[in-house]
């Protein structure tokens, strides 16, 4: 009886998990409305620094995610086709960090049909780019799961000094 109990509770909570999930929003619907200022922005700034991939004139979209303690993190929506030698990619969905002293490099990116079936997950590692010498210590990483249903899951971690 207790086996049965146990067996139906994690049905039912399997459940509730599941309809959470579908009743979601669409994560890409955050760029179905006009780009902020602090888009625009970091739009302009991951050109600067070569993050991100193209410009505005390639019709590339950037859109904040969330902030978490100084880093802000940002979705990119890709045209067709951009910046890959293979025809048959389409658009893609890309994730980019920024804070005010340091860029998150390595951007991951999928095809917009992968996003729309299983979201993206992506690890970025910070770059200090405040022009200062020696370069920060302690520079953190930062871990990113979003979609293809509601918002996005984000970690941020201190890299540790390793020991001598």
């Amino acid at each position: 009886m207790l086996a049965a109990s146990i067996a139906v509770g994690t049905a039912i909570g399997f459940g509730i998990d599941r309809a959470a999930d579908a009743l979601a929003p669409n994560s890409l619907a955050v760029f179905d409305r006009p780009a902020s200022e602090l888009e625009v922005a970091a739009l302009a700034r991951a050109n600067q620094f070569g993050l991100g991939f193209g410009s505005a004139a390639t019709e590339t979209e950037v859109r904040h995610l969330a902030t978490v303690d100084d880093v802000d993190v940002f979705a990119q929506l890709l045209p067709p086709d951009y910046g890959t030698p293979r025809s048959d990619v389409g658009a893609q969905v890309c994730l980019l960090a920024m804070a005010p002293d340091a860029n998150f490099v390595s951007p991951p990116c999928v095809p917009r049909t992968v996003f729309e079936r299983q979201g993206i997950v992506g690890h970025l590692s910070e770059m200090d780019t405040s022009g200062t010498y020696p370069p920060a210590e302690n520079l953190r990483s930062l871990s990113i799961a979003w979609g293809p249903r509601g918002g996005a899951d984000i970690a941020l971690t201190a890299a540790q000094e390793s020991a001598q």
